[in-house]
């Protein structure tokens, strides 16, 4: 049996974000860019699982404080310096590398102690390659997460961890006589 139970006494979160960005746009329609990040969190949310009398409850709780802090790379360009019908063609891409710490207060269920915060991932990637030309539009796109804390367990080995993600997509369109496109 699986119970899930709010919490109307939930603070909100409270934040103090601090964020710079470098970027450089190129002439050929094109970005390149670097950024840092620094979040100190306050009362952040988090789920937090127990078992009680064979039952799996699942509540909502505040945390102390926590922060997270990064850096941000990017890059996208239309590649019109091809030749002839390849100048159609895009790439763009987004690589983050972060780490997060979050203190839980102790609990009538848990110890005190300082985790990952929920729902952080510590590398966030993403890809895409596009074509569009001639009423034709292709794009390839892909993205991957590292694995992050889903729940709080009552001990360390009672968390719930959702491992890493990659998925990847591609979708085309062709429009005709410009009043209808086809999708795929």
């Amino acid at each position: 049996i699986e119970i899930e139970v709010g919490n109307p006494e939930l603070d909100p979160y409270e934040a103090m974000n601090w964020d710079a960005t470098l970027s450089y746009y190129l002439s050929s329609v094109g970005l390149v860019s670097a950024g840092v990040f620094y979040k100190d969190i306050d009362s952040f949310i988090y789920a937090q699982t127990n078992e009680v009398d064979g039952a799996k409850l699942t509540t909502w709780n505040n945390g102390e404080s926590g922060n997270i802090y990064g850096v941000e790379l990017a890059y996208q360009q239309k590649l019109s310096f091809l030749p002839g019908a390849l100048n159609g063609c895009s790439v763009q891409g987004n690589l983050t590398f972060s780490d997060s710490e979050a203190d839980v207060p102790a609990t009538d269920e848990i110890a005190a102690r300082t985790t990952e915060l929920q729902g952080h991932s510590d590398l966030v990637a993403s890809f895409a390659l596009s074509y569009e030309k001639y009423d034709f539009f292709a794009r390839l796109s892909g993205s991957y997460r590292s694995e992050y804390l889903d729940v709080l367990g009552a001990e360390d080995f009672e968390d719930e961890i959702i491992d890493e993600h990659f998925q990847l997509d591609l979708s085309t369109a062709y429009t005709i006589d410009d009043r209808y496109t086809v999708f795929a």
